[in-house]
Formats: C-alpha cells, sequence, structure tokens
C-alpha cells in the first residue's frame, strides 16, 4: 500500500502546478487583451510648435513650426484627441541666445486623454532667441488688378497710418513698414473706401499693438490729365 502521507504530497503538488500553469495562461491572455485594446494608433498632422520665452524675449528664427505625432492608446484614448487642440510646448524660459536644438519627446505633447506619443516627425526642433524690442512702422496699402484705362491713382490713406510692432530686435531693425492684404483695383475707375483690410499675418510670436484686421484704405482716382498740344488718341 502507497504511503499516505506520499500520495497528498504528490496531489498537492500536481494541484500546484495546475494553478501555476492555469495562472501563466490566465496572464497571457490578459496581456494579449490589453495589448488589443490599447494598440490602436493615430497620426495627427500639423500639429503647432510652440517656443515659451521669458519675458522680455522672442523667437528670432525656428526651424520648425508644425510637426506629425503618432499617438497610441485605446480608441476612446484615441477619439478623446478630437476633444481639444493637440499642441507642442518648448519651455525655454531659462534660455538665452542661441542656437538651441531640443530632441521632442512625450513631454512637449499636450493633448487630451490618456494616448502615448510614440513618434515625433521631425524629432528635433532647432531655434534662435532674441531680445525682443518695440518699433513703430507705417501700415503700406498694397494693390493688385488695373485701373480703368484715362484713369490715375492720386492718393492712398490707411487708416491707422502705423502700426507698433513687438517682436525679435534684429528683425524690427530691417522693417520699416507692413503691408496690407492685396486690394483689387480691377475695373476701378473712381475713387472708393475699402474697410475692414487686413495686414499680413505676423510670426506667432511677434505682437500687434492694434488691430490686424480692421485697417481703412482711402483710394483717390482721378482721371489722367493730358499735356497740351498731345494727342489723346496717339499712343
Amino acid at each position: 500500500m502507497a504511503n499516505p502521507f506520499l500520495q497528498r504530497f504528490w496531489h498537492a503538488a500536481m494541484q500546484n502546478k495546475r494553478i501555476k500553469v492555469a495562472s501563466v495562461a490566465l496572464a497571457l491572455l490578459s496581456w494579449f487583451i490589453v495589448h488589443a485594446i490599447i494598440s490602436h494608433e493615430r497620426l495627427v498632422r500639423e500639429v503647432p510648435v510652440t517656443v515659451r520665452t521669458d519675458e522680455g524675449w522672442a523667437v528670432l528664427d525656428v526651424s520648425v513650426k508644425q510637426v506629425s505625432i503618432l499617438f497610441r492608446g485605446s480608441q476612446e484614448d484615441l477619439r478623446r484627441l478630437e476633444q481639444s487642440p493637440v499642441r507642442v510646448e518648448i519651455d525655454a524660459r531659462k534660455l538665452a541666445g542661441g542656437p538651441h536644438l531640443i530632441r521632442l519627446d512625450s513631454e512637449h505633447v499636450l493633448a487630451a486623454g490618456a494616448a502615448r506619443p510614440i513618434y515625433l516627425d521631425p524629432p528635433n526642433v532647432g531655434f534662435v532667441l532674441d531680445p525682443q524690442g518695440e518699433k513703430r512702422v507705417a501700415v503700406k496699402a498694397v494693390f493688385q488688378g488695373e485701373i480703368v484705362e484715362g484713369a490715375q491713382l492720386t492718393q492712398v490713406r490707411c487708416e491707422p497710418a502705423t502700426i507698433t510692432l513687438h517682436g525679435p530686435r534684429r528683425r524690427l531693425a530691417g522693417l520699416d513698414s507692413i503691408p496690407t492684404q492685396p486690394i483689387d483695383l480691377e475695373g476701378r475707375s473712381r475713387s472708393f473706401r475699402k474697410t475692414h483690410v487686413a495686414l499680413v499675418p505676423l510670426p506667432d510670436t511677434w505682437v500687434a499693438n492694434g488691430s490686424m484686421s480692421n485697417v481703412t484704405v482711402e483710394i483717390s482716382l482721378a482721371e489722367r490729365s493730358v499735356p497740351p498740344g498731345t494727342n489723346p488718341l496717339s499712343p
């Protein structure tokens, strides 16, 4: 007759082995289920890049203004990316001058939900900082199209005539005016007034003291005078 103690020992060992095998199998199954749930991916393109600077500093040059980010997570996490704009922010408040080269990672990505950024393209952003300056520049009206034959442009007046810009000091040094979006003169023969004219967009890090989309331009047209003794029909 077999020893009862050995029988109980063998039975317990077999039971424990089955439990271990079952535990490993359950763990593997759980891993596959969790992996399947969180392995969805979504590529978000044209994500804006912002460089935060200390007061008194501005971004002179930046190598990348937008990046693409590959996110991984559950379907719900990926849907939450649509709840608010995704953006990349670089904290340069303790930096000065440059050039600087920053390798982007998940810490730079600001997005809703728990989706993980696993790849950014391009992976690096270079930039140069410059002391911020202030300069008052003229507003310059820009035109397109041709007025009717026999008419001439006699005067252009913009309101406001000037605007104050804040931006990189080195960039402001070479700037004397800021143009408007083109105003169409095609077929015009009489003076007219154009309201809500927008100025050309400024770089994101620049600031304007004044409206960038509410310029009024008064355009004066007159009949072209013909000098005495000149044949108006001659070429």
